[in-house]
């Protein structure tokens, strides 16, 4: 028999098809220079990105991080985020999981309209 566990998530994951959206954030640790990464997958209160070999930005648990833009295609979606894990994968890749808060109303309803189409389309 299978059994549920409890999580904190409260909203469902949605796969992001590979590469197809990014996130993007000057590493608060490291001075100058932006860091883009493939974001994996997304939900209306957060998102999960990975970063490969060595473009690991030094974020732990807990960190936020101002100026951070969601793209994909055409649209930006500005916030910040708030690293809730860092989960070391095979090889040199890391999964960084995040609360997302975008900057303002224009920022959330872009979120809700991507979300909501990426549902539409068959995303998990």
């Amino acid at each position: 028999m299978a059994t549920r566990t409890a999580t904190r998530r409260h909203h469902s994951r949605i796969t992001v098809p590979n590469g197809s959206m990014t996130v993007a954030f000057a590493d608060p640790t490291v001075s100058g220079g932006e860091t883009e990464l493939a974001v994996v997958d997304l939900s209306g209160a957060g998102f999960s990105f990975r970063a490969l070999g060595d473009e690991q930005p030094r974020l732990d648990v807990g960190t936020t991080v101002a100026g951070v833009e969601l793209r994909l295609g055409g649209v930006i979606i500005q916030g910040e985020l708030v690293v809730m894990h860092v989960t070391p994968g095979a090889g040199s890749d890391t999964t960084y999981g995040a609360l997302f808060y975008p900057a303002g109303d224009p920022d959330l309803i872009k979120l809700k309209s991507v979300v909501a189409g990426m549902q539409a389309v068959g995303g998990d």
